[in-house]
């Protein structure tokens, strides 16, 4: 009897093992499935979404150039759209891959818009050479200057030679604002006083009546050869052409001739402006994207196939060093305001007339 019952008690103490344990095994089933699972980390994912969502990333990028530059649109619709050229305008950079270019103050403008900034200079690149605007004028001798007498880089960008950059705004004055800032670096080295001069008397009295459509450089500098330059503070500027004011505005900067550099030769322009120590007023051809887009670095793009000189800069400067590994280069001061290029300033690689830089130069010379 009592063997037959501790068999009985093994067998029972078995099944009630078994049973504990399946019973356990369906109640953690259970848990499992029915209780809340403690909130994941989801911090790494949802920033690897935004990093990977194109649209969230481009909405960021757009709203930091807004910040950057200024931009206030005057309605949500307005802005979609400027959004919209701004992502394409950063597609062609992507594209292009090109470290000169960048998001910049215009990435939101249409070519429409672009073109009053580009495109603005009166003389076509086929008449430059047998234009009556030139007709009775001397060309520059400047191979006859000394090599001794040529630096290998100068910068004329200082407080006492050169106004801060200015901007043309969407009036195509650039003719005018070239100008200024050559003959108000010229008088600062002779008078040894820089004062801003008046680009808009320029557009009033010296543009035809087309001031801010298109001007002519040469039209500019006889203007300041014969009556001379007001003053900025006493003849602001407003961006549209008004009635010319000049004979109520005193000058106060005058050139005495004004000379051209021998046509598309960079040796020439280089010893003008490194010889003479004087800056130069060009036209280059400017009306394309990557010109509008440059942010920083050498300008190493050229015109465009079937692109004329449209745009009028002034240079300030250039670098040249005897090692063929380091590009030399020409130092421009644009009129596009400080959110274009290098606040305002680019630096155009020498030895090829980029743009057509060589092309059509003038400067003031003194007596």
């Amino acid at each position: 009897m009592a063997p037959q019952h501790f068999s009985n008690t093994i067998v029972f103490v078995a099944m009630l093992a078994l049973f504990s344990a399946f019973a356990m095994l369906l109640l953690s089933s259970s848990a499992t499935s029915t209780s809340p699972s403690p909130p994941p980390n989801n911090s790494g994912l949802l920033q690897k979404k935004v990093s990977d969502d194109p649209s969230v990333v481009l909405k960021q990028k757009f709203k930091k150039f807004m910040q950057d530059f200024g931009k206030n649109y005057t309605s949500k619709e307005e802005e979609d759209r400027r959004f919209k050229i701004f992502r394409e305008a950063l597609r062609d950079i992507e594209e292009r891959n090109d470290s000169s270019l960048g998001i910049n103050y215009f990435a939101d403008f249409t070519d429409g818009e672009f073109t009053s900034y580009g495109s603005c200079i009166e003389i076509p690149e086929e008449a430059l050479l047998a234009g009556d605007d030139e007709r009775s004028y001397n060309q520059s001798d400047s191979l006859e200057i000394p090599d001794d007498h040529i630096p290998s880089a100068i910068d004329m960008r200082r407080p006492d030679l050169v106004t801060p950059v200015k901007d043309q705004e969407r009036c195509g004055s650039c003719w005018a604002f070239a100008t200024v800032a050559v003959v108000e670096t010229y008088t600062a080295i002779k008078t040894d006083e820089l004062i801003s001069l008046s680009e808009q008397e320029l557009v009033d009295c010296a543009g035809r009546a087309r001031g801010c459509v298109e001007g002519s450089v040469v039209r500019a500098l006889e203007f300041a050869k014969t009556n001379g330059i007001a003053a900025w503070s006493k003849y602001p500027y407003y961006g549209f052409q008004g009635s010319c004011g000049a004979p109520w505005h005193d000058s106060v900067a005058k050139i005495d001739r004004y000379e051209r550099v021998l046509p598309a030769n960079e040796n020439a322009l280089m010893r003008v402006v490194g010889g003479y120590g004087l800056p130069v007023v060009v036209n280059i051809c400017a009306n394309d994207t990557s010109f509008q887009r440059y942010t920083g670095g050498l300008i190493r793009s050229d015109c465009e196939p079937n692109e004329t000189m449209s745009h009028s800069v002034a240079i300030v400067g250039y670098f040249t060093s005897p090692s063929s590994n380091v590009e030399n280069y020409w130092i421009i001061k644009n009129s596009w305001g400080t959110g274009w290029g290098e606040n305002g300033y680019g630096r155009i690689k020498m030895g090829l007339n980029l743009r057509k830089i060589a092309s059509y130069a003038w400067l003031p010379v003194p007596n």
